[in-house]
């Protein structure tokens, strides 16, 4: 059975193992396994008591009476796509590199799909530099910078992490992917997670070896700029290079993980009849 005890106060200079040995001595009673911080925050309203909050969770198999503190939770369990085959004779195909695309592809060459990426800007070592040459020398390139490029606009900020996805599972296999990949394990519990920019730009390459190493394939400096449809079906899309040249990839499936600041990207998909709804925004 699996417990979780929420509201364990402990002092701002706790860690994580301290957290752990105080729950095994309150439940020495009965034995409990698999003891794991899944939440801390801070509670700072009076400032002369400021002190931080856990959860943690435990496993025990003898029955143990709750409270408003301790419940007994259902165990969720990561997605596991790798038991969902892909069995289409063609490849899916996903439009940017950012978070949404990463993960997009992640999935999809877990599947064996061998995903193909599209991503306009820069692999991320590259546009580190075109980042840097605008920064100091005001030097912009349209194509790779803070706003394109492999890692997407929160490659060069602090990475926070912010969802309003409820279910647990997708949230559990973006996280694990990430620490998998670089970031630091305190994601997995802190309240309000980031990753670090010198965290981010190493997990965005080690994430880019995993999805080649399954088979998939980036294709940097490319630009998605239009549909193939036949009898109001998609067929394939039209992909322009670095050097104008325009190519098509035949598929059926393309998932679109473009940001926001894609305005070509948009207008071209609302000029081909693509449904869209608009959605609120916020501002600061």
């Amino acid at each position: 059975m699996l417990y979780r005890l929420n509201n364990v106060k402990m002092p701002i200079d706790t860690d994580v193992k301290t957290v752990i040995n105080v729950v095994l001595e309150k439940f020495c009673d009965v034995k409990i396994k698999n003891v794991k911080v899944v939440k801390k925050s801070i509670d700072a309203r009076k400032k002369d008591n400021i002190f931080f909050v856990f959860a943690v969770e435990f496993e025990c198999d003898d029955e143990i009476e709750c409270n408003c503190d301790l419940i007994k939770i259902k165990k969720e369990e990561e997605i596991d796509f790798s038991l969902y085959k892909w069995n289409k004779d063609y490849r899916p195909v996903v439009i940017g590199s950012g978070p949404s695309g990463m993960m997009a592809g992640i999935c999809l060459a877990e599947m064996g799909a061998k995903p193909i990426i599209i991503e306009r800007g820069g692999d991320v070592e590259q546009r580190g530099k075109k980042v840097r040459d605008f920064w100091d020398k005001g030097i912009l390139d349209e194509k790779s910078n803070v706003q394109f490029g492999e890692g997407g606009a929160g490659t060069f900020s602090d990475g926070k992490l912010m969802t309003g996805i409820k279910k647990e599972s997708f949230v559990l296999k973006v996280l694990n992917e990430f620490v998998l990949n670089g970031a630091p394990c305190e994601i997995l519990y802190l309240q309000k997670p980031h990753i670090g920019t010198d965290n981010l730009v190493k997990m965005v390459r080690n994430i880019r070896k995993k999805i080649e190493s399954l088979g998939g394939e980036y294709r940097f400096r490319e630009t998605f700029v239009g549909l193939c449809v036949k009898n109001d079906e998609l067929v394939g899309i039209r992909i322009k290079k670095e050097d104008g040249l325009e190519y098509v990839i035949d598929t059926k499936d393309v998932y679109l993980g473009v940001g926001h600041s894609a305005r070509d990207t948009f207008k071209m998909l609302f000029e081909s009849g693509v449904e869209m709804m608009q959605k609120p925004f916020a501002v600061g």
